[in-house]
């Protein structure tokens, strides 16, 4: 029986223990922190974006320079005054309301439009007429001159509204108009019968009343009628003589 060499066995162990592992590194080599990959290729990376982001800023603040800069017109507009026909023409009454006109095809009220109804006096010539203008669309929808003889009167059953006829030419041409106008209040609506029929009774002096044109014609009439029955009066006598 031969024993070992408890010497040798020990020898071989120490060396055993004694050799050290060869470990690699987690991270890759010392190296890759100097060259492009790893974390130094990140940083280059994040270094040329914030370079571009810079240059695309400043593209974009040029942009919004260039989008601040004024520009003056080629051709230059003047103002121009525009004559409503009102310039002329003290203001009797105005207050905001609504028009309407019958409509005696349908047999029905037709709004007109609202707006603000006004009665004007001529400076120079005196006339006096109604003028109601559109607010939206400024059309003309009632002028006409306040003829002596007019009666206005509540409509029935609202004594906002007063209605009365005309002879109006708002769309270019006279015709004979039943209208109706409605205000915000009664205390209003009679406000605007009292201005109107004073308007009609001022212009008497300027047209005559319906009245004394009447008693003119009959008067012609009968001077007319007397000179004819002259005529054959006279007619008669020379007859008689020639007999």
């Amino acid at each position: 029986y031969i024993m070992s060499d408890p010497k040798a066995e020990t020898t071989s162990t120490d060396a055993a223990e004694t050799k050290a592992p060869t470990s690699t590194p987690i991270f890759g080599s010392v190296s890759t922190f100097g060259t492009g990959g790893g974390f130094g290729g990140f940083a280059a990376g994040a270094a040329e974006n914030s370079e571009a982001d810079r240059a695309e800023d400043d593209d974009e603040g040029a942009e919004e320079e260039e989008c601040r800069a004024e520009f003056e017109p080629t051709v230059k507009l003047e103002e121009v005054e525009v004559n409503t026909g009102e310039e002329d023409e003290d203001i009797l009454f105005e207050a905001n309301s609504k028009l309407y006109r019958f409509d005696h095809g349908e047999g029905a009220w037709k709004e007109r439009g609202s707006g603000k109804a006004k009665l004007l006096k001529h400076k120079e010539t005196l006339r006096i007429r109604f003028l109601f203008r559109d607010n939206k669309t400024l059309k003309i929808r009632g002028n006409h001159v306040t003829m002596p003889g007019t009666k206005v009167q509540e409509h029935s059953g609202n004594d906002k509204s007063m209605v009365w006829y005309c002879v109006d030419y708002s769309d270019e041409e006279q015709k004979m108009e039943q209208f109706c106008i409605r205000f915000a209040s009664a205390s209003r609506a009679v406000e605007f019968k009292s201005a109107y029929e004073a308007a009609a009774r001022d212009m008497e002096s300027l047209v005559g009343s319906p009245e004394k044109e009447k008693d003119t014609e009959a008067e012609k009439k009968e001077e007319e009628v007397d000179q004819l029955a002259g005529e054959l009066e006279k007619g008669a006598k020379v007859d008689e003589a020639e007999a």
